[in-house]
């Protein structure tokens, strides 16, 4: 457990925490990581998955090789005890309607010093009934065609299982650009190709939807 922390600065409360839950998600989730060679071996990078549940964040965070960032709904900060523990893993607080002038600025910087960050593009917790009903954020695909670096796509094959294993996909990094911007739908589209097309399973609602899904998906 220990070798996790490697590159990683935490006040101890906070790693004492981190490791509850970490073991905590580890027994009732029993992960089983696919294409972790998929992942740069430093920053900068940013991460964008599918979010099902609060132990998302914890089995993602300590499979990087250092202290990724993630953005954070604001309001969990109206709760003292949450918001310290989020501020001790400097995750960024997002307001709900999207992404404010304050992140954006903090995410660039971070990225200029080499850092990760993490996001969850469609900016919710999403059931498996309804994948493909909420597409991304138009301010998180404005944010990555501006980034300049490599997008880690993971996807957590849905529904958890629970005491059962479950698999957690990372695909090959890729990148945006700016004319990627300008074209917010395809580019949304593009983003859920790159996640959800590591799924081994299509939810029934995206069958002859998105058949490219279906290629190149990683098993190893």
């Amino acid at each position: 457990m220990l070798k996790k922390f490697k590159g990683k600065k935490y006040p101890l409360l906070t790693k004492i925490g981190v490791v509850i839950l970490y073991s905590f998600a580890r027994l009732i989730c029993r992960p089983v990581f696919h294409g972790l060679q998929n992942i740069p071996e430093e920053g900068p990078f940013i991460l964008i998955g599918n979010h099902q549940r609060f132990f998302d964040v914890m089995l993602i965070h300590l499979e990087m090789p250092q202290n990724p960032r993630w953005l954070s709904k604001e309001e969990l900060s109206r709760y003292p005890v949450v918001r310290q523990f989020l501020e001790s893993l400097h995750t960024i607080p997002v307001d709900r309607q999207g992404l404010n002038l304050k992140a954006v600025k903090e995410v660039f910087r971070s990225l200029k010093e080499g850092q990760i960050i993490a996001i969850f593009p469609e900016g919710t917790r999403v059931s498996y009934e309804n994948i493909g009903n909420v597409m991304p954020k138009d301010g998180v695909v404005s944010l990555l065609s501006r980034a300049g670096v490599p997008i880690v796509p993971f996807a957590i094959n849905a529904p958890y299982r629970l005491f059962r294993k479950n698999d957690i996909f990372f695909g090959e990094p890729f990148t945006l650009t700016r004319e990627d911007g300008k074209r917010v739908e395809e580019t949304k589209a593009l983003i859920m190709h790159k996640i959800y097309g590591q799924l081994k399973e299509l939810p029934a609602q995206l069958e002859g939807k998105y058949e490219k899904y279906r290629e190149g998906r990683n098993d190893d």
